[in-house]
């Protein structure tokens, strides 16, 4: 499981796509690397430039799952280019969790961020509140707020916060990944419905 940095490079020559990658080297050896490879006559008139990169453990993993994500968006099947928007991408980026060389205690990561956010279930949400995971717009693929149990509730399960209903919905539905991720910041990865329509989580109010 070699560490290393997936990223994405844009080139202003090539509107409208991207190409998604992987390195064990660092992102500016491979960014030099694709805009000197070759014979010059084939390469894109304009440079490659860095638009997201991430160290992280298995990164050839992570490269594969992003792939695959993206494969209705893929321009050919044998090249890392797809037709995807930055927002999309960046989102799959800020799900995985970066190399900081810190040791994590997930609990305590969950409560220093409501805590720090001043967020928290029962003070955003309204009894009956529906829930989904940004990446995965089904309509029925989707958690329901209950205030009495102040959690939500999916198929039978009840998460204490936001954190962990996103952490288990992405690991399960979006993707069902061999090596588990754990979302670092649910509020920024989920949407709520209101009056038919869904919104960023992390723009709620507080309620109370």
């Amino acid at each position: 499981m070699a560490e290393g940095y997936v990223y994405c490079f844009t080139n202003e020559s090539m509107p409208g796509l991207v190409k998604i990658g992987m390195t064990t080297r660092t992102p500016e050896e491979r960014l030099h690397e694709a805009n000197n490879n070759g014979v010059p006559t084939y390469r894109p008139p304009t440079p490659y430039v860095i638009e997201l990169a991430k160290r992280v453990n298995d990164s050839s993993r992570r490269e594969q799952i992003i792939h695959k994500h993206f494969d209705h968006e893929r321009v050919n099947p044998r090249r890392e280019f797809f037709r995807v928007s930055m927002e999309r991408i960046k989102l799959l980026f800020d799900l995985m969790d970066e190399i900081d060389g810190e040791p994590r205690n997930e609990d305590r990561d969950d409560q220093i961020k409501e805590k720090s956010s001043r967020r928290s279930l029962s003070r955003c949400l309204e009894n009956g509140q529906k829930i989904r995971h940004k990446t995965h717009n089904n309509a029925s693929g989707h958690g329901v707020f209950d205030s009495n149990l102040n959690a939500i509730v999916y198929k039978g399960d009840t998460y204490k916060t936001l954190n962990r209903f996103a952490t288990d919905y992405y690991n399960n539905v979006v993707f069902k990944w061999e090596q588990k991720s754990k979302i670092k910041n649910g509020w920024k990865v989920c949407e709520y419905e209101s009056d038919g329509l869904w919104y960023p989580t992390d723009g709620l109010k507080l309620t109370n």
